[in-house]
């Protein structure tokens, strides 16, 4: 009888252990994949940020290249663009300093404000090219 005891604890302690082995690996699994979802979204972001960059510089020169009569004429878009832009940097830094599922949220507030910021650059072009008329 003692015997069977001993074996019985035996064989449910092996389970015991393997359980706890299988829900590590099933939480290291999710790590993995949480990481590289965070890793995924932080490459995204790097490339809106990119994009986001070289339309600002394009604006910014095609802003310099104009008259000073045109630059005042202008500055309400300038300025509307900086503010936009500044907005995006925000939420940007926001995404930076967030965890998890927030990262995901802030994702889709950024891609609104890219979007915004990228309507009222078109805008100022339509505008620019039909005052150049």
């Amino acid at each position: 009888m003692k015997t069977k005891i001993k074996l019985f604890l035996l064989i449910s302690i092996f389970g015991l252990v393997a359980c706890g082995q299988s829900g590590n690996k099933e939480e290291k699994d999710l790590n993995k994949e949480l990481k590289d979802v965070v890793e995924a979204l932080d490459a995204d972001i790097n490339n809106l940020k990119e994009s986001i960059g070289d339309k600002i510089s394009d604006f910014e020169e095609s802003y310099n290249a104009m008259s000073e009569e045109l630059k005042e004429k202008f500055k309400s878009h300038k300025e509307e663009i900086e503010k936009q832009q500044q907005q995006l940097e925000n939420k940007i830094e926001e995404y930076n300093q967030a965890a998890g599922e927030k990262k995901e949220e802030l994702k889709a507030e950024i891609k609104q404000h890219k979007n915004a910021l990228e309507e009222s650059i078109e805008t100022y072009k339509k505008e620019i090219k039909e005052e150049s008329k």
